[in-house]
């Protein structure tokens, strides 16, 4: 796993995201840096919810929610996937990562909202738990990704849950997918570092 730096905030190391190949290498690349990320974190900042909003756990948990859903969503015969019409231009990495990071109007997490999660008897424990079923969600994705061809990216489509973003190719579906780590984890290390706390990127 690389070393990371304090006082920047988590991103990939290129925007240039364009093949399968570029994706299942943002794919590594992001997982590691997230894992590196929850893990800099003290217990009781991870558990605490003082900082308004949700926890880094919480935040974690929801994360680690989000890509299993994903997971299962890819899964589904892709003929279905081409039944949904798009008429639109395929955003590129870069487009989305500029929409959806400085985008006003926050996304509904709706039932994706993660519980409340109270700091347990061992948290050092259910930390490692969160981050197993972390690294595991970040396999699933692998395995789901590869399960697709690089024209099968740009011609199956997904419908987003968020209608302003609606309709995408399941090739924008990934792009959105490691923009929505970034997004998260920005948020948890802007918190954290505005009480001070020193968090790796």
């Amino acid at each position: 796993m690389g070393t990371q730096k304090v006082g920047i905030m988590l991103d990939y190391s290129s925007d240039k995201i364009v093949t399968k190949a570029d994706m299942l290498n943002a794919v590594v690349e992001m997982g590691e840096k997230v894992e590196l990320l929850y893990r800099s974190i003290s217990d009781s900042d991870f558990y605490s919810v003082e900082f308004g909003g949700w926890s880094a756990a919480q935040n974690l948990q929801h994360l680690v929610t989000v890509n299993g859903l994903v997971y299962y969503v890819m899964k589904v015969p892709k003929w279905t996937f081409r039944l949904i019409p798009n008429s639109k231009t395929a955003k590129t990495f870069a487009e989305w990562k500029s929409y959806y990071l400085n985008r006003e109007k926050p996304i509904n997490a709706g039932p994706l909202q993660p519980g409340k999660i109270i700091r347990p008897k061992d948290p050092a424990l259910f930390r490692e738990k969160l981050l197993a079923d972390w690294r595991n969600s970040i396999s699933q994705f692998q395995e789901s990704l590869m399960d697709f061809s690089e024209i099968e990216l740009l011609e199956c489509n997904a419908i987003h849950p968020d209608m302003e973003i609606g309709i995408i190719s399941m090739r924008e579906m990934v792009f959105i997918i490691l923009i929505h780590w970034i997004h998260h984890s920005r948020k948890v290390q802007k918190k954290l570092e505005a009480a001070g706390r020193k968090i790796v990127a």
